[in-house]
């Protein structure tokens, strides 16, 4: 019967939102004693403080990488005046490199080849065929 008093009392103390100390002495009462952290405050901030830092610094990292490989893409592709919208719209080099390839395809309707026509021939017959399967 004590036990169901003192449950009781506990209960009571929950539910009126008594004091922290009252809550814990009556759990104290039935045999509940809570695990008491032995981490120093302060350590625990600094602790939090440089994982905040580190993660950040991370991100910084991750981010500058991001613009370096959008802007190098650019340069290789020869589209320069890309990399600033790119940039600051936070695309991925995936995306960047998709956005090119659809901004190169769409500026440009000439097939330029490097590719001769054969030995005395004027009409490249390799150029004249995929201009026949080009997209219009």
């Amino acid at each position: 019967m004590k036990n169901q008093e003192l449950l009781v009392k506990q209960l009571n103390a929950l539910m009126k939102g008594d004091e922290p100390e009252v809550v814990e002495a009556a759990m104290a009462e039935i045999g509940y004693l809570p695990a008491k952290s032995n981490a120093d405050p302060e350590q625990e901030k600094a602790k939090m403080e440089e994982a905040i830092t580190k993660a950040s610094a991370d991100a910084v990292e991750a981010y500058k990488k991001q613009v370096a490989e959008v802007v190098d893409l650019c340069a290789v592709a020869e589209t320069p005046e890309l990399a600033g919208k790119m940039v600051v719209s936070g695309m991925t080099r995936e995306e960047a490199q998709d956005a090119i390839m659809k901004a190169k395809a769409d500026a440009g309707d000439n097939i330029v080849s490097t590719v001769s026509g054969g030995a005395g021939e004027s009409v490249n017959y390799l150029i004249k065929d995929a201009e026949s399967r080009r997209v219009k």
